[in-house]
């Protein structure tokens, strides 16, 4: 019949706040069959989202630091084979408390949100304080910047960044509580002149962390290229030929009269929009 066969945190045996919580069984669950709203959790789980991979059942919700769940898997349950459990089964997760942790944004560069001030937010959790360093680029810094973000990434985390001009080193309030993940916002309205330019921005925690402590690489510092602009660029590259569409940020309308350079390398053309 189909069985329990272990249940688990995807972080481990700490399985902090925020971890997924995996159910695992003998058998390939029917997805189709399965009902997420048939499972008892105790206590609920805001926001849970139960999902089925494979033999697995896994859910993820705001779970709270230094708390129980008892999760009831019901004797409906159906594998791909017909088979089900015959009567409720319960497994128990311990969550832990809170790691420092701080997540990293989507890639290198962001374009900021041309309708509100400029800024984005970060999201971390076990920081009362972030250290915020703003570096004034040019276009002509973007290898350079570039080469940095490959060096401290794929190499110990401890690369030089490039000499850019610092414009300011604050440190700033998350507003956090120190178990629970929160948004914090990079206020950059100081440094983006009439909603048009770009920074490099560090975003670091206060408490330095070794190389050799197990939390370092999950508290490495955001290093980030934050462009303010109103065009958006879209491009169709070849191997001897590149193809550029350029529009209004807000709007979406074609740009008349754009033009594309390229950079390192040296090179100006009209955008298709005039062609």
């Amino acid at each position: 019949p189909l069985d329990v066969t272990r249940s688990y945190c995807s972080w481990g045996d700490d399985c902090p706040p925020g971890t997924e919580l995996s159910i695992e069984f003998n058998n390939p669950l029917d997805a189709e069959r399965f009902d997420p709203s048939a499972l008892v959790i105790e206590p609920a789980l805001p926001g849970v989202i139960a999902s089925v991979y494979g033999t697995v059942i896994q859910l993820r919700g705001v779970t709270a630091p230094d708390t129980t769940y008892r999760v009831t898997v019901p004797a409906a349950l159906t594998d791909t084979f017909g088979q089900q459990p015959g009567a409720n089964e319960t497994v128990e997760f311990e969550i832990g408390s809170a790691q420092p942790y701080l997540e990293q944004v989507s890639g290198p560069m962001i374009t900021l949100d041309p309708f509100t001030d400029p800024g984005f937010s970060v999201r971390s959790t076990g920081h009362d304080e972030l250290k915020v360093e703003v570096y004034d680029v040019q276009p002509s810094d973007w290898a350079a910047y570039m080469a940095y973000v490959t060096a401290q990434y794929n190499g110990d985390g401890q690369a030089k960044l490039p000499d850019f001009e610092l414009l300011s080193e604050s440190t700033i309030d998350t507003g956090n509580d120190p178990n629970q993940a929160g948004d914090t916002l990079i206020d950059l309205s100081n440094h983006i002149d009439d909603g048009l330019g770009q920074v490099v921005v560090r975003v670091s925690p206060t408490k330095r962390y070794t190389p050799s402590d197990e939390l370092y690489w999950q508290n490495q510092p955001i290093l980030v290229w934050a462009q303010a602009t109103d065009l958006a660029l879209d491009v169709s590259l070849e191997a001897d030929e590149l193809l550029a569409w350029v529009t209004d940020l807000r709007t979406g309308a074609p740009v008349p009269g754009a033009e594309l350079t390229t950079v390192p390398y040296s090179g100006t053309a009209p955008a298709l929009n005039d062609l």
